[in-house]
């Protein structure tokens, strides 16, 4: 899905991801920390109004859903609980770059050992834009390793820097309560997809 945040400046996009069939989002804590209002663009065209449930700088996630009740088709989270030492694993980087929707980069895992502002981070090869942010990075078995992230202004001289929340940590924020009550509405849950 591509998400548009208003801040009252610019309408910037960026990504974001299912995570349940409730229509619970993920997308970087980054797009959405300064936003008055956001929508998602899903793959069907529908645009559906966002609330924000959490954003968890620390960790640069933010959860997200859509205002009314739908039902979505979520992409799963590895379930891996030790780290996987399998560097160079091929992953893909799923983002709506330069405003080119469901574009597709293909990486590798560089190191799953980095640290970054004391939390763990992936470093991968796949090519990133700001609209890649909050995008999923999906390992061949089609689960979300990892959630796309900007560097930040802590890496100003490494332009090509990408690094991405690991999966544990989105589902740490999942297990801490994050997750509110979907919203009801009359009208029932409408099927959405990724």
């Amino acid at each position: 899905m591509t998400l548009a945040w208003h801040s009252g400046k610019r309408e910037p996009s960026a990504t974001g991801f299912f995570v349940d069939h409730r229509g619970t989002t993920v997308t970087a804590a980054a797009v959405v920390a300064d936003a008055s209002r956001i929508t998602a663009r899903l793959a069907d065209g529908t645009v559906e109004d966002m609330q924000v449930l959490t954003i968890d700088r620390d960790r640069g996630v933010a959860l997200l859903r859509p205002t009314e009740s739908f039902h979505a088709l979520p992409l799963p989270l590895t379930q891996n609980e030790a780290p996987v030492r399998d560097e160079a694993a091929t992953v893909y980087v799923f983002g709506n770059p330069v405003g080119l929707e469901s574009t597709l980069a293909q990486g590798q895992v560089v190191s799953r050992e980095r640290s970054w502002q004391g939390r763990p981070r992936l470093q991968l090869s796949a090519p990133l834009s700001p609209a890649n942010y909050g995008g999923p990075v999906v390992n061949s078995r089609g689960e979300v390793e990892a959630l796309a992230i900007p560097a930040g202004d802590q890496y100003p001289q490494a332009s090509a820097l990408n690094v991405a929340v690991p999966a544990s940590q989105i589902q740490a924020l999942l297990s801490d309560g994050a997750d509110a009550p979907p919203p009801e509405t009359s009208s029932g849950p409408r099927p959405r997809s990724w």
